[in-house]
């Protein structure tokens, strides 16, 4: 038998340069740069081992199940799709007990389970806060109705004849009119029903025909939440699922917008962060609502007591932690004061200025401002500049430090006014920027943004369920790493999304890329605290507090695998 010939000479030199080649072109990734972040050997052992499991589940739990089958599987798809293959991976276990730096990309309003938002409103909320819709509901119209809330007080009952009333065709229900929530969900039925007819909708057809509480809790999440159907089938243009995201925070702001829910649901967010190994959270609040409902009912609770309650529930949560011995399991939380992009000049002018104010009074609290809301949609950052300019000089004037951190490039426009979000966010100095889906089409911008530290706050799920992008090995941030970008994981909108905490984004770009493994999380996790408003010597503290845990992480991956 002829053996085979040595490698010629010429042969030996293209493997040399092709070596060189993928060396030099990953060397601008910071999880390849030792400068940045040096990588322990028992790490590398530990990152290994995750590559080794990564192959493994991607041929046993995501191998494709037949040809022509219905039921393809693949890692990075569709979340709302893979959510219940994720619950099975050991790979998502072992990101569960990660230890994730600090979560820069959140808005309050919609990072509690909705379940628990809806408890808080049946037992704090109770009996103040009040329930409508726009029509008698019935088994044609679950899907579609979107029900209202807010908060009263019992001596100024907005409709006393309707207060026994509960929300069915059969009740005589008058559209529109308000009804105790508790006597809502109570005497829950619905009409339209032939004998033995059960709900239709995949949503609520489990619970029959009129299961009472459990149909009327089911219709309330449904319409707070974005289910696969709408979001792969019936929405599934950004247009359309983004109608659907926006009716989901209407339905949210009543529930919210209740002072004694408000401090409960602030709590159970913080209880999050520390479960999900976040330790320390920059939430993003809507401030465009000029006042909250209090205690009691009276629509007066102004944004200086909003701060108030988050400094006192922050402060109380933060005792008892200590109490427990777990103080460094948590920095802290800070607030970037946001409204709504598509409001008015002379609106912006007020809550620039209501920005500052809070920020004089809560100097820890703000640390940053920002617009929200769908940027194809609203107005770009250039309608808003010369105000923003202004917001500026006044800043310096009165001696703050008060950074811009702005939303941009939340889009697939390529050069249009949304996508150059992304050139006036950086010429207007913004600290981070918030998802910057579109700069992987701005090659100079990615560049400035390695040089400037401008880290991007990316949201993985998120971007895939607002159709930004099919699937993970399709997101554009294999190529911001790759030119170096610093980058943090967010879960932007968990609640209305499924992907409570940031363990679901870390494991769907984990399981999406060859290049990036376990040591690539841990730079991102990293580069969250280093990159996150904390003073400086709080910052130094959280990145010793981040560093032990990390290396208890990875130490407990390799002993868990002898």
């Amino acid at each position: 038998m002829l053996s085979s010939p040595p490698p010629s000479s010429a042969y030996e030199a293209y493997l040399s340069k092709r070596e060189n080649l993928i060396r030099e072109e990953r060397s601008l990734r910071r999880d390849q740069r030792p400068q940045i972040r040096h990588v322990s050997a028992i790490e590398a052992k530990a990152d290994e081992i995750v590559r080794r499991i990564r192959g493994e589940e991607a041929k046993v739990l995501w191998g494709n199940h037949g040809a022509g089958s219905a039921d393809l599987l693949f890692p990075g798809m569709g979340f709302l799709t893979a959510k219940e293959t994720i619950l099975k991976s050991k790979i998502f276990r072992i990101i569960e007990t990660m230890p994730k730096g600090a979560l820069l990309h959140a808005h309050l309003d919609a990072i509690v389970d909705h379940r628990r938002l809806l408890r808080f409103a049946l037992t704090v909320g109770a009996p103040h806060m009040h329930i409508r819709v726009g029509k008698a509901l019935n088994h044609s119209n679950l899907h579609t109705l979107i029900p209202e809330f807010r908060a009263f007080a019992v001596d100024d009952d907005p409709s006393p004849e309707a207060s026994v009333l509960s929300v069915t065709e059969e009740s005589g229900y008058v559209p529109m009119t308000w009804v105790p929530l508790h006597v809502a969900r109570e005497n829950f039925r619905l009409g339209g029903f032939e004998d033995g007819e059960a709900v239709r909708d995949k949503r609520f057809k489990q619970h029959g025909r009129s299961d009472g509480e459990e149909l009327f809790d089911a219709w309330v999440l449904a319409a707070l939440q974005i289910h696969p159907s709408e979001a792969y089938e019936t929405m599934n243009t950004v247009d359309k699922i983004w109608e659907k995201f926006r009716s989901c925070f209407g339905v949210t702001r009543g529930l919210f917008g209740y002072e004694p829910v408000y401090r409960e649901y602030l709590r159970e967010v913080f209880e999050g962060c520390v479960k999900d190994g976040i330790s320390y959270v920059e939430l993003r609040v809507n401030f465009y609502s000029r006042t909250m409902v209090r205690a009691g009912g009276i629509d007066d609770f102004s944004h200086r007591e909003w701060m108030l309650a988050f400094r006192e529930v922050l402060a109380d949560f933060k005792k008892d932690l200590e109490k427990k011995g777990r103080g460094g399991d948590f920095a802290g939380a800070r607030v970037i004061y946001t409204t709504l992009r598509d409001i008015s000049v002379e609106d912006m002018d007020w809550y620039l200025d209501d920005c500052l104010q809070l920020k004089k009074e809560f100097p820890e609290e703000i640390i940053g401002f920002d617009m929200v809301g769908q940027e194809d949609q609203g107005e770009p950052l250039l309608f808003f500049a010369e105000q923003l300019v202004r917001f500026q000089e006044r800043v310096a004037q009165e001696g703050l430090y008060l950074p811009f951190i702005f939303h941009a490039g939340e889009t697939l426009g390529d050069g249009d006014s949304t996508d150059t979000n992304v050139i006036d966010a950086i010429v207007l100095g913004t600290k981070r920027i918030g998802h910057g889906f579109s700069i992987a089409k701005h090659p100079f911008l990615m560049k400035m943004c390695r040089e400037k530290d401008i880290l991007i706050e990316v949201c993985p799920v998120s971007n895939e369920i607002l159709r930004l992008t099919s699937s993970m090995p399709m997101h554009p941030l294999p190529a911001m790493l790759n030119s170096g970008v610093p980058v943090a994981l967010c879960c932007d909108d968990p609640a209305i999304f499924g992907n409570l905490g940031i363990s679901f984004d870390f494991y769907q770009v984990l399981v999406a890329s060859e290049i990036s493994g376990l040591t690539t999380l841990g730079t991102m996790a990293m580069d969250s605290i280093l990159f996150s408003e904390l003073p400086n010597n709080q910052k130094d503290r959280a990145l010793r507090e981040w560093e032990k845990r990390w290396a208890a992480f990875v130490e407990e991956i390799v002993r868990g695998t002898n």
